[in-house]
């Protein structure tokens, strides 16, 4: 989690900071540039030149190991879901979307990324919708060893929903009935 607080929140916004001091400073709004000009070109106003190459090779090697983890991610997903068929395939179209990407305007590639994030989205939002049911018994199940296992009891009047706790409590019923 720290990762993505360091990523998102500091160094968002330390980028955010220099460029508006960069503004600032010089009075002129470039409109010719891209967003990553505008940061290089910020950070080598502010902290020299060497700002701008340490900052384009961290660029760099983020942008490396995130595609090396996205593809690993994908690889490893295809295999659970196909039982290892279609890895090579899987691995040609990525290779070719990342070259894709590399050469796009910056403006079409997170269109792109936009779209594919939803798609995949709603892929997940499908599959939590058709797998509810099992989803809400294992929640519950795992709820009820934690429980037991603390020994803790549930709080009063707290209400649990779902057929298969209020089937557990008719089940319990049944053998209280049945014991006497």
């Amino acid at each position: 989690i720290f990762e993505v607080f360091a990523d998102t929140i500091l160094l968002c916004t330390l980028t955010a900071y220099v460029i508006l001091l960069y503004l600032d400073a010089t009075g002129i709004m470039p409109s010719s540039c891209s967003d990553m000009e505008l940061a290089l070109d910020a950070f080598a106003f502010r902290l020299g030149r060497p700002s701008a190459v340490i900052m384009t090779l961290s660029v760099f090697c983020y942008a490396f190991a995130s595609l090396i983890c996205w593809a690993y991610y994908g690889l490893e997903s295809l295999a659970f879901l196909t039982e290892s068929r279609g890895k090579t395939l899987y691995a040609t179209l990525f290779s070719l979307t990342a070259l894709v990407g590399s050469v796009i305007p910056s403006g079409w590639a997170w269109e792109l990324s936009d779209l594919a994030l939803g798609v995949m989205t709603a892929i997940n939002i499908g599959a939590l919708l058709r797998h509810r049911k099992v989803i809400l018994s294992e929640t519950q199940s795992f709820l009820r060893r934690e429980l037991s296992s603390s020994g803790k009891q549930p709080k009063p009047g707290k209400k649990h929903s779902g057929r298969s706790l209020r089937a557990g409590k008719k089940q319990e019923k049944q053998h209280h009935v049945i014991d006497n």
